[in-house]
């Protein structure tokens, strides 16, 4: 006959395989033999030893079996099936006590799964899985050897400093979960404490611990520990102070704050119960300040301050917070309609209008907005606005717009800056039209949004179009000057007129005369004649002299791309040249000598003096060449335009066209000619000078080319413009190019302008 022996430990279940001839000798490895049956009766026996750590038996231990089913016990499952009845005699439980060697057994065990629970005073029970096998041979015994911890306790007294109450003082052991508190003469028992060395600790309100140590060596010792008596703790608590503001908005978080002190030391944390519900939500070694946002209702905060020492000091604040109203919007509404769901706004600037907090206590409503518009809402502080909604059933799809026509006028954010209060924009798609020419500057531009110092505002999934700036217009070229007038010629004893100048700025000439009285043209010739008898005679000097062209002008400068940048985008135009100044008369000629009576031949002297011929008149000068004027700069083609200001966008699309091309600087127009002099006048007597030359008129200077516009997704402009961009997309557009600068007709120091700057890009 074989016999199977079957031991398992706290480590798991081991095999053991004896003959039968030789089941005494294997004995000796086990604390039972297999027990001997008659055939045909197959049994299995569960049995093993109950030790302490130190390998010592432990005898008296109460070792109980019962069956367990998916992990519940036999005891568990009574109790479930007969509620209120007694425990004794369970089904498939079965109790023996360890023998003075430590030992136990449970015959006729029937294979499956058992829980063996052992108890033992002084020690720490222990509880086992057992599985035992369907007997395959005629006598099987499973072997479960259990090892149980020891146990004593300790135990002393506690005082406490100027009281006699001494009850309800916790002393525990440190590390573990064993404790004890003390009863009205300070006493305390702390039990079943595993053998060790430890630190036992005593502890009460508003006194200062005390720690004594101990070790438990062996099962059931006690151990009594020296007095201990707490000093009352003589840390002042810390003050605190809370405040928020009495009311709030539903949909706006309200600030918390406050401040604290401490006598006798510093703080070192801050903590907020938001709802006072005993739960810690908020903490800051540095700060009692945070915001949360509330539901509508009443709403208590408690606000807790440490100090180093651990003390706590509390404050409470009370607060009501108003719900939120909502105005409706629909491409179909009414804007004489309340905003009501059924009877819906038309436009968003009348919903905006509607959402104002017009009265004390009312808060900032919603506006929800459903359909496209064609308009360029204003957008105010403290309010939410959010398009893409089902003017039916007032709901929001998921990539659902409200697309907002704002043709050459953005839509605007200004002036919003209460972080309190965020102004809160989600679900629109605002699109710019094309930049349009031959209006004002900023007609060129095509922006989608501008925000111009807010710091305050939030856009949520929105798209913001920006389309071309518009094709600009070339300079005007420069007009020519006009020729000069010839000057008159003299009669025999009349001087000749000057010419008239040339338009613009041509000088007249000067008038024939004595002195050639006139312009600074080319000098009039002297007259001449002689005395009666032959002897020469002079006659009167001509004109001044002879620098008398005008100045040609310059070009206009180069001008940078970027335009004005202030609360709005103006493009720069190219620069005008500068026109030319036109030239001066020529002068006039002299006067001719006459004959004159007397002389050295006495037969002279019966004659009267006889006139001189007059002096030609000077020519005109040449009219000045204007100048060109410049080309008009591009318009931009900016998504969003920020000036001064510091918004958030989230999960947002930014998508920009082609900047404005420049328009091309005109040309300068040329300078008049001057006219030549008239002819002097001649009598019997003499011959006048002929009069001088004008000067020609100088060339217009052409204008520059106009510069090219940039094209952004987001502008940034002034000096603090730093928004938040979280998950959004950029389509980056194109720049303009600049135009090109116009000509000078005098083709030798500078003949053409400049040519405009090119446009920036960026996203």
């Amino acid at each position: 006959m074989n016999a199977i022996l079957f031991r398992q430990s706290r480590r798991g279940l081991a095999l053991v395989v004896c003959g039968s001839l030789i089941a005494i000798a294997c004995s000796g490895d086990t604390p039972y033999a297999p027990i001997k049956k008659q055939e045909p009766a197959r049994v299995t026996v569960v049995g093993g030893t109950v030790r302490n750590l130190t390998d010592a038996p432990v005898a008296g231990a109460v070792v109980t079996l019962e069956t367990s089913e998916n992990g519940v016990s036999a005891t568990t499952k009574w109790m479930f099936d007969h509620p209120g009845a007694a425990s004794d005699n369970v089904p498939g439980r079965r109790v023996t006590l360890s023998s003075a060697s430590g030992r136990y057994a449970f015959d006729n065990v029937a294979g499956g799964e058992y829980i063996l629970h052992v108890l033992a005073e002084n020690h720490l029970g222990a509880v086992e899985r057992v599985t035992v096998p369907v007997s395959t041979a005629l006598l099987d015994t499973v072997i479960v050897d259990v090892q149980l911890t020891p146990t004593g306790s300790f135990t002393g007294n506690v005082f406490l400093e100027a009281t006699t109450a001494l009850a309800n003082t916790v002393v525990y052991v440190q590390g573990t979960s064993y404790v004890g508190v003390t009863n009205p003469s300070g006493g305390y028992t702390i039990s079943d404490v595993p053998v060790g060395s430890y630190t036992v600790r005593a502890t009460h309100s508003r006194y200062l611990d005390d720690i004594r140590s101990g070790t438990i060596t062996t099962a059931g010792q006690v151990v009594g520990l020296s007095d201990m008596t707490l000093k009352v703790d003589p840390n002042i608590p810390p003050t605190a102070t809370a405040s928020a503001p009495p009311t709030g908005c539903e949909q706006n978080a309200v600030s918390l704050s406050g401040t604290a002190t401490d006598v006798d030391g510093s703080i070192v944390q801050y903590a907020w119960d938001f709802e006072d519900d005993g739960s810690v939500d908020y903490t800051s070694p540095s700060s009692a300040s945070v915001s949360h946002a509330y539901p509508h209702g009443t709403h208590r905060a408690k606000l807790r301050v440490e100090d180093d020492k651990g003390a706590f000091g509390f404050a409470v604040v009370n607060f009501t917070i108003s719900p939120a109203e909502t105005v409706y919007v629909a491409a179909t509404g009414n804007d004489a309609n309340p905003g009501t769901r059924s009877l819906p706004k038309q436009t968003i600037a009348a919903g905006i209008q509607a959402a104002i907090p017009d009265t004390v206590g009312r808060c900032p409503a919603t506006v929800l907005v459903a359909g496209d518009h064609t308009e360029s809402p204003v957008l105010l502080p403290d309010m939410i606005v959010r398009g893409g909604y089902n003017s039916v059933t007032w709901t929001r799809a998921a990539n659902s717009y409200s697309v907002v026509n704002v043709q050459t006028t953005p839509a605007l954010a200004a002036n919003i800056n209460n972080p309190g209060n965020r102004t809160i924009v989600s679900g629109f798609d605002f699109q710019a039209a094309n930049g349009q020419g031959g209006g004002p500057p900023t007609d060129r531009n095509s922006i989608a949004l501008r925000v111009v110092t807010s710091s305050a505002v939030t856009f949520d999934d929105c798209r913001f179009l920006a389309r071309n700036a518009a094709a600009v217009a070339n300079g005007v070229n420069g007009t020519s000057g006009g020729n000069g007038v010839v000057g008159g010629n003299a009669n025999a004893n009349t001087p000749g007129t000057g010419g008239a100048g040339g338009a613009p700025g041509g000088t007249a000439g000067g008038t024939g005369g004595a002195a050639g009285v006139g312009g600074c043209g080319a000098a009039g010739s002297s007259g001449t004649a002689t005395f009666c008898d032959g002897t020469p005679s002079g006659g009167g000097p001509g004109g001044g002299g002879v620098s008398c062209a005008g100045t040609t002008g310059a070009n206009g400068a180069a001008q940078p791309a970027n335009g004005t940048a202030g609360t709005t985008w103006t493009p720069l135009d190219g620069i005008v040249g500068v026109a030319g100044t036109g030239g001066k008369g020529g002068g006039g000629g002299g006067i001719g000598g006459g004959y004159i009576g007397g002389g050295p031949n006495p037969a002279c002297s019966t004659f009267g003096p006889v006139p001189g011929g007059g002096g030609g008149g000077g020519g005109g000068g040449g009219g000045a060449g204007l100048a060109g004027s410049g080309g008009l700069g591009g318009g931009a083609s900016f998504a969003v335009y920020l000036f001064d200001s510091s918004p958030v966008f989230t999960n947002c699309r930014f998508t920009a066209g082609s900047g404005g091309t420049g328009g091309a600087g005109a040309n300068g127009g040329s300078g008049g000619l001057g006219a030549a002099g008239g002819v002097g006048g001649v009598t019997a007597a003499s011959h006048g000078g002929n009069g001088g030359s004008g000067g020609n008129g100088g060339h217009g200077g052409a204008g520059s080319g106009g510069p090219g516009g940039p094209s952004f997704c987001v502008y940034r402009a002034g000096i603090s413009s730093s928004p938040t961009l979280t998950g959004s997309v950029y389509v980056t557009g194109v720049a303009g190019a600049g135009g090109a600068g116009g000509v000078r007709p005098d083709n030798v120091t500078a003949p053409a302008g400049p040519n405009g700057s090119s446009g920036t890009v960026g996203p």
